[in-house]
């Protein structure tokens, strides 16, 4: 009992490295992404080291919502090819619910359709399975057009699944 009381405690940063990311690991992604101003450390960690990815590749967005703060969040574990987050953003984006408004009537449902359309294409590219799944999320749009959000995600999901055919196409969301 005595000797447990004299040592010294030991400090989570001295942790070996790969301890650490483990811990970092069942961070959820709102907490990864904050933890990362405690100390210049924690910011190379999660940010410029070789764990960077699989950190926000892995991160947990369960029950995290899109809204305006932790879009940028969400966002960042996207471009990881965190799956979780292609398709939260995709599904947002296609309701247009805690995204951005675009400007001008019918603008807001073009932008967005072309960027949930980019996500599910992004997030239907990381998938193991090879088969399409985002086409459960979208029902046909009721006008051929681009005037709903929809229509958009058709149009551009068909346009990338021509283009597949022929060459690789992968969207520029970044």
């Amino acid at each position: 009992m005595a000797y447990a009381a004299q040592r010294d405690p030991l400090l989570f940063l001295e942790l070996p490295t790969e301890i650490l990311v483990h811990v970092l690991g069942y961070l959820p992604l709102p907490d990864l992404y904050h933890i990362r101003t405690v100390c210049s450390q924690l910011l190379r960690l999660i940010d410029n080291s070789s764990y960077s990815h699989s950190l926000w590749n892995e991160a947990s967005l369960e029950r995290v919502s899109v809204n305006q703060y932790n879009i940028p969040v969400i966002q960042r574990a996207a471009r990881h090819g965190n799956m979780e987050a292609l398709i939260k953003l995709a599904v947002a984006y296609l309701y247009s619910e805690g995204v951005p408004d675009g400007k001008g009537k019918g603008t807001v449902n073009a932008v967005n359709g072309w960027k949930a359309a980019d996500y599910l294409i992004l997030a239907e590219s990381q998938s193991v399975h090879r088969q399409p799944f985002s086409w459960v999320l979208i029902r046909p749009p009721l006008v051929g057009n681009c005037v709903c959000c929809k229509a958009c995600v058709c149009f551009r999901m068909k346009q990338h699944c021509d283009i597949a055919s022929d060459e690789e196409f992968v969207p520029s969301l970044f």
